[in-house]
């Protein structure tokens, strides 16, 4: 079988951090100039976002010289983050991880803190941060951990359909398969974790794993071959345990998750989790052989929210978070739907069900039943994984009992026509993971992908990652996988992810921005 994971890193001196910003490593030392800067000596603009350069502190200051002249004063967040520990040698203080802003500009009203802007700068431009040194990876480390070990390059031989040529300073760097910003709707966080976040945290709470270093853990974990949706469910028990019940750990896999999916130039996201998963307190049975704690579902949904919004404003992502039920444990289902009501202030935007889809009659769990039920009288939207592995009746219950916006996976609709009509017709989303799919056994390479059919049918899809870590991908494999593989065409990726905005869970006013914001990098018309 062809790896669409036989690609190459991202270039080594242009790493993406946010849909508006770049980072270029020019020099020892960066320096932060607004763009703002450029328009106006072209006629003028507000602000979109901050381009990194070599430089010093006088740049810096000269940046907020600009955006004041330009925007006005605005109120910028405090230095310090809780729950974000420090690095004692680069004398941060504890609360202010790598790179954060070390100083406030005082607003208007004489306040500080966050600033209420679009996070993309479409209808507002975003604070000025005083910055230090930047560093270029792990901006979570804690002290005295040492910096993550570079990724090998691959062959440029085995590459496919990846571009390689050389930049201004005569090194190799690979053009990614669509190098545009992109919408993810499934992807889940305790999927998408990094092998050091969990080695450290296994050491720091003595938590036995099978490996004591990336490459072994990765070896342990990561799959390269096609398992059973059970077997592939298992690898969760390997490492879980290392991040569930633990405030720092979960805060922190939630702030990385973010740092992530701005170096692949996504500009909006939607994360699930079970927030049950990673509690150890006020849930039964508890998971992942775990002792009794004080760390409620409610309080995960708290600490996940915190660190989603604290990579949003640092990396500059539109993050939201999806809450999932467990198909095998439907007691927890309507304490989901009341979580998501509860935080929907703080971009919670809907509910799932995922787990295991071979268990028999899953879907008509009562416990699943009324919280979805629940779910539609509160206007809560709704997603399922349905038709992943299971047949396509899997997929019509999804629909019909639990009233399904969206469709996680789906591949089996194709299975039954009449069915699968009656959702084109309506315009149903499917959050298509091809690797995943075929790691999961949920399709065989010698048949033909759903996603094509999707793709000659016009249907309403997107690509996502679903489990990166397992998977040992990143969202360039699965563009790279149907690229490659399947014909899919620049057009045709802008397509998709234009429909994934305008099938992701924001309020209108939100998804108009999101849409504007897609159209302007693709240069298309709305």
């Amino acid at each position: 079988m062809w790896d669409p994971r036989n690609m190459p890193a991202r270039c080594a001196n242009r790493r993406f951090f946010s849909p508006w910003a770049v980072q270029e490593a020019r020099g020892p030392r960066l320096r932060a100039v607004p763009r703002a800067r450029a328009r106006r000596a072209a006629g003028g603009g507000r602000a979109a976002g901050m381009l990194w350069r070599a430089g010093g502190s006088a740049g810096q200051e000269a940046g907020h010289r600009a955006h004041r002249g330009g925007l006005g004063t605005r109120a910028c967040p405090p230095s310090g983050r809780a729950g974000i520990p420090g690095n004692a040698q680069s004398g941060q203080r504890g609360g202010a991880g790598p790179g954060r802003a070390e100083g406030c500009v005082r607003g208007v009203s004489g306040q500080t803190g966050a600033c209420p802007r679009s996070v993309w700068g479409v209808s507002g431009a975003g604070p000025v941060r005083r910055r230090g040194r930047a560093p270029l990876r792990g901006a979570w480390r804690a002290p005295g951990e040492a910096e993550p070990r570079a990724r090998a390059r691959p062959n440029p031989t085995d590459l496919q359909r990846t571009e390689t040529r050389r930049n201004a300073h005569g090194t190799m760097t690979q053009t990614p398969t669509f190098d545009k910003l992109k919408v993810e709707l499934h992807v889940h966080l305790d999927g998408a974790i990094k092998p050091e976040t969990i080695l450290y945290y296994a050491k720091k709470r003595g938590i036995p794993l099978p490996a004591d270093t990336v490459e072994g853990l990765q070896a342990a974990i990561g799959m390269d071959h096609p398992l059973s949706l059970p077997g592939f469910l298992e690898k969760f028990n390997i490492y879980m345990p290392a991040i569930a019940g633990c405030r720092e750990a979960i805060k922190r896999v939630a702030y990385e998750f973010v740092e992530t999916k701005a170096k692949e130039r996504v500009a909006y996201v939607e994360v699930r989790y079970s927030p049950h998963l990673l509690a150890n307190a006020k849930v039964k049975p508890l998971p992942w052989n775990q002792k009794e704690g004080d760390l409620t579902p409610d309080e995960v949904v708290q600490l996940v929210c915190q660190g989603l919004q604290e990579g949003e404003r640092d990396f500059g992502v539109k993050v939201r978070s999806i809450l999932c039920c467990m198909r095998h444990e439907p007691n927890w289902s309507p304490e989901v739907v009341e979580l998501c009501k509860k935080y929907r202030s703080q971009n919670v935007v809907g509910m799932d069900l995922a787990g295991d889809e071979t268990l028999v009659n899953s879907s008509h769990e009562p416990g699943h039943v009324k919280a979805y039920e629940e779910a539609v009288r509160s206007g809560v939207h709704r997603t399922v994984h349905a038709g992943e592995v299971g047949a396509a009746k899997m997929v019509e219950e999804a629909v019909d009992i639990l009233k399904a916006e969206r469709v996680g996976h789906g591949y089996h609709t194709v299975d039954n026509e009449a069915l699968y009509q009656r959702l084109l017709q309506a315009n149903m989303h499917f959050e298509v993971c091809p690797w995943s799919s075929y790691l999961t056994g949920a399709w065989k390479p010698d048949t033909e992908h759903a996603v094509v059919r999707f793709r000659k049918d016009g249907a309403n899809y997107s690509l996502n990652t679903d489990d990166p870590l397992i998977f040992k991908s990143t969202l360039e494999t699965d563009y790279n996988m149907v690229a490659g593989k399947m014909g899919f065409t620049q057009q045709e990726f802008q397509r998709l992810n234009l429909n994934a905005a305008q099938s992701s869970f924001l309020p209108a006013a939100e998804k108009a921005e999101l849409l504007e914001l897609l159209h302007k990098d693709y240069g298309s018309r709305p």
